[in-house]
């Protein structure tokens, strides 16, 4: 089988004569270590021929008690043929794409995996669930109901919910999860159902990508945090500075002329202007969160005429003129009013400040 005589193998060790290259000794090595703990030993492994060229045995190994106490083993190799050669080439390139793939998926950061609704399993599991879970993908893969305990309580309802309609197309969930150490998440899980044959029969699985969005969501509290401080501190100086313009402007009212008292009429109205802008700072927040607008009928109009007002000495200032070319019929709109005259007021404050 191996192409050696008799006489020239006796005393030899089987590692020297069968395992020139470094493969086939780790093979071979395979073999000896699982025999240091175990009677009995079968499995495929590579041996060099003696001109050199490879060929895969399947090999059992046995333990024997020889004479005096010695310690042997008696080996049954039985040559590949070139169907079952094929075979192993085929295995071995699987297993290395496997390999591949396990790598790209560990690469990539979200946990992907594959989960048989039916039969409440994995498929598969990409090994960085370790980073977002704290969990291997063989302790989700032996234990599959980790997939449903990890989420919080009162999450589960949801992604229940998202099996029983996955059938529709994809669904993506955002919930807190509970680490192996203890410590919560949130993550964004998109699920995506797909159909799979299985002994002539279709199944449903589901792809599950699941990213981490603790990060994301912190920052948004952050930002949400830093936006009520800043509308906190300017509102406080903004409404020292409206209560002494009105005591100001009382006690000036009878002495003052009609553009002074145009000059108040303006300031009173920039002030109400910001106070209503520092009202809706956090407008951002709304939009993100799905709320309604606030909508209210405007005369578009009326509102631009209030809003020029606002600029009259600004635009003397700069020997700027303004022209308002107004139609016919007032103009009747649903809008948010803050946001319009906001909007507006940056047109007329970027002329002015730009031309």
């Amino acid at each position: 089988v191996f192409e050696y005589q008799r006489d020239e193998v006796i005393g030899h060790k089987f590692i020297d004569l069968l395992g020139q290259t470094d493969f086939t000794r780790q093979s071979i090595q395979l073999m000896v270590e699982q025999m240091a703990t175990h009677h009995y030993w079968e499995g495929e492994i590579a041996c060099n021929l003696r001109d050199g060229r490879q060929n895969w045995f399947f090999i059992r190994v046995k333990q024997l008690e020889l004479d005096d106490g010695l310690q042997g083993m008696m080996i049954v190799d039985t040559f590949l043929t070139n169907y079952e050669l094929r075979h192993h080439a085929v295995q071995a390139v699987l297993d290395y794409s496997q390999r591949e793939l396990s790598n790209i998926l560990s690469a990539v950061g979200d946990m992907i995996c594959s989960y048989d609704i039916h039969h409440k399993k994995f498929q598969f599991v990409s090994p960085s669930c370790y980073s977002l879970t704290g969990y291997t993908e063989y302790e989700l893969m032996d234990h599959p109901e980790l997939f449903l305990e990890m989420i919080l309580p009162e999450f589960r309802p949801l992604m229940e919910e998202a099996f029983d309609t996955i059938e529709d197309g994809e669904i993506k969930l955002e919930y807190c999860i509970q680490r192996k150490d203890g410590a919560t998440c949130w993550v964004l899980n998109s699920l995506s159902p797909v159909t799979v044959e299985i002994d002539g029969q279709p199944k449903l699985n589901i792809i599950c990508v699941i990213t981490d969005t603790t990060s994301y969501r912190e920052i948004d509290e952050l930002k949400s945090r830093m936006m009520q401080m800043a509308s906190h501190d300017l509102n406080n100086p903004l409404s020292t500075a409206v209560g002494f313009l009105q005591l100001l402007a009382q006690d000036l009212e009878h002495i003052l002329d009609d553009e002074q008292k145009q000059i108040l009429t303006s300031i009173q109205t920039s002030h109400s202007r910001m106070g209503r802008m520092l009202e809706d700072l956090l407008d951002l927040q709304q939009f993100e969160r799905d709320d309604p607008l606030q909508l209210e009928p405007i005369q578009l109009d009326c509102l631009v005429d209030e809003v020029i007002e606002t600029f009259t000495f600004q635009i003397q200032d700069k020997q700027h003129q303004i022209i308002f070319e107004r139609p016919k019929q007032s103009i009747n709109v649903q809008a948010e009013r803050v946001q319009l005259e906001h909007a507006i007021s940056n047109y007329i404050s970027n002329a002015i400040k730009y031309t």
